[in-house]
């Protein structure tokens, strides 16, 4: 799997999140490796302790070698204190990997 650039919803590269933020909006630029078109797909969502995934559902566009995947890091991962680590899945197979740093902070 090839690691992938992030963006934030205003088009910042994305380092870091801090634990407890709900509805964050990324934008994940990756080769396009012979895909085309636009379409959907499945990205996977977990940390360290996960047992399973988190699955969200984005939106891929294809233009020129480079291809833009939307979507939205789902917020019950968001309020664990552990990095996230996603992986963009296209028919099926993992292609891209990301991993995000988390910045715990207490509840409230």
């Amino acid at each position: 799997m090839q690691e992938v650039e992030l963006y934030d919803s205003y088009g910042r590269e994305l380092y870091q999140l801090t634990q407890w933020d709900k509805d964050i909006g990324i934008t994940i630029k990756a080769p396009a490796d012979n895909y085309t078109g636009s379409g959907s797909c499945q990205i996977h969502f977990f940390n360290a302790l996960s047992t399973s995934a988190y699955v969200t559902t984005g939106s891929y566009t294809v233009s020129g070698s480079t291809m833009t995947v939307t979507c939205v890091i789902p917020n019950k991962i968001l309020e664990e204190p552990f990095d996230v680590i996603g992986h963009v899945v296209m028919l099926n197979r993992g292609l891209y990997r990301f991993r995000i740093n988390m910045i715990r902070r207490p509840r409230g």
